[in-house]
């Protein structure tokens, strides 16, 4: 599946974690402040007038280190197994991997709706798949909504086609299907009911999308139902919701080799009317 070659990861891939006794130090330094608290309200006398506010304050005091401590050492771990899983990857797959985008790849898929002038791409995952190129990368922008600041996440994943007309494959509802039916809007159908009833295309060619949907390839689709289908612009796209994770980076490049290997031959060199 991947072409035989080095593999190469530009970036650093050692990093210094945060030893447990720093977060021992934390907890300890939140109690103290708690104990401090309740040590000032004794010394002015006000302890006993409010002494149950006083064990409240520490409670929450001590409660709020406690949550910290989970919440920033779990993610400190998921990023130390992710490190080990790009580390993994790299050994085990002949591919380059950067940590961020010089703005080659923006450029070359800005048509992409899900890349963003004002979005970045790290997490490059460069090489060949099935003797064509292929990349992988997460794009991340940010939704301001004027109560908050949301990070929106896409992992991508393309590999090159012949210039073939544009289809989109994403999942779809009964109730998406019947608001375009109120606005006098068809489906295209396909050969298998269940992916008519999970799946719609929108296409620039109606007769290229039949021919390529096969049944095999509406099975393969089906058995990922979260991810997004693009073909556009000489590229064939899978795309998930989320940040890229290189433990399942061999699955994606595994389910990506498998649609291309599903597309009719005849196709090479299909020309649209």
């Amino acid at each position: 599946m991947f072409e035989d070659r080095p593999s190469t990861i530009e970036e650093p891939t050692e990093t210094k974690p945060l030893r447990p006794s720093m977060w021992w130090r934390i907890i300890l330094l939140l109690i103290a402040i708690g104990a401090g608290i309740v040590v000032a309200m004794a010394q002015s006398g006000s302890l006993r007038r409010g002494g149950i506010a006083a064990l409240v304050v520490t409670a929450a005091i001590v409660t709020v280190a406690v949550v910290l401590v989970w919440v920033f050492s779990t993610a400190r771990h998921g990023r130390e197994k992710q490190r080990q899983a790009r580390i993994e990857f790299a050994s085990e797959h002949p591919v380059i991997i950067r940590k961020s985008d010089a703005g080659e790849l923006k450029r070359r898929f800005r048509q992409l709706p899900e890349i963003r002038n004002s979005g970045k791409i790290k997490h490059v995952i460069e090489g060949e798949l099935d003797g064509r190129t292929m990349y992988g990368f997460e794009h991340m922008h940010v939704v301001n909504t004027g109560n908050a600041v949301i990070p929106v996440q896409k992992t991508v994943y393309a590999i090159e086609t012949p210039a073939w007309p544009r289809v989109d494959i994403k999942r779809t509802s009964s109730v998406g299907r019947l608001f375009r039916r109120v606005f006098g809007k068809t489906d295209l159908q396909f050969d298998l009911p269940e992916f008519n009833r999970h799946m719609r295309v929108a296409t620039t060619d109606p007769n290229f999308a039949i021919t390529m949907l096969s049944p095999e390839l509406q099975r393969h689709i089906l058995s990922k139902t979260s991810a997004s289908w693009r073909l556009m612009d000489g590229w064939l796209f899978l795309i998930y919701s989320g940040p890229m994770r290189f433990d399942r980076a061999p699955a994606s490049m595994a389910r990506l080799s498998e649609f291309w290997r599903h597309i009719p031959p005849e196709l090479e060199f299909w020309q649209s009317e």
